[in-house]
């Protein structure tokens, strides 16, 4: 199975593909851009190349050098497919966390929807 990984930012390059889990209203486009301010905003986006569909997704607002899952709301976190590997999902968050030296980022501080 191969994947690509979509980096979004401010909005720009979001995919059109069909989600394949539960999205939450946290992270998407209209309530991060109410959220984000002056501030950057990252989603970064897992998609199956075999069927085409979007199988996670995580957001990040950036703010003084730390990236906020999510930086004005109750969670944010990372959303994907529950049938998903743990192989691909690890994959997904390896790729993102190599990514963030180069979006100056320090810290991550995730919020993770409530148990």
């Amino acid at each position: 199975m191969s994947y690509q990984l979509i980096i979004s930012h401010n909005f720009n390059n979001t995919p059109t593909e069909i989600f394949k889990f539960r999205r939450y209203f946290f992270n998407e486009i209209e309530h991060l851009q109410l959220q984000r301010e002056e501030n950057e905003c990252y989603t970064f986006y897992w998609k199956n190349i075999n069927n085409q569909t979007i199988e996670a997704r995580f957001s990040i607002i950036l703010s003084d050098k730390i990236a906020y899952s999510p930086f004005k709301a109750t969670f944010g976190g990372i959303e994907f497919f529950e049938e998903i590997s743990a192989k691909y999902l690890f994959d997904f968050l390896n790729k993102i966390v190599q990514l963030l030296p180069s979006l100056r980022v320090k810290s991550l501080l995730i919020k993770f929807y409530p148990a």
